[in-house]
């Protein structure tokens, strides 16, 4: 499976699972799903050497839906999400992973534009 698919899948599952549930349930959701994305990026940034996350905006977006990355239940999540992204990028190929990546959350990015800037 490539990163963009993989990455695409989380995101319209999250997307789903939030139509899909009662309001407390999709705020749930949606930290869930930000945690995904965030992940998703730090993998790139630790993948692609030309890429970076614009941690200002992550911080923003974390902080508008109650996110908080340091607890550690977060923390943890997120870290083992970034060890799978990493994986799913060098299994794809780095090239195209990064692309991938680059595509979802660079300037025009289809996910959330702006999650990587290039160095």
């Amino acid at each position: 499976m490539t990163a963009r698919i993989l990455l695409g899948t989380v995101v319209a599952a999250g997307v789903m699972a939030s139509l899909a549930r009662p309001a407390g349930a999709a705020a749930a959701d949606d930290r869930q799903n930000a945690m995904d994305h965030i992940s998703a990026v730090l993998a790139a940034e630790k993948a692609c050497p030309g890429f970076r996350a614009n941690l200002p905006l992550i911080a923003m977006l974390s902080d508008r839906i109650g996110l908080n990355i340091s607890a550690p239940a977060n923390k943890n999540y997120i870290t083992a999400r970034i060890r799978s992204y990493q994986n799913e990028i060098g299994q794809g190929g780095k090239e195209a992973g990064c692309a991938a990546a680059y595509g979802l959350y660079g300037p025009g990015g289809t996910d959330v534009p702006n999650l990587i800037r290039t160095k």
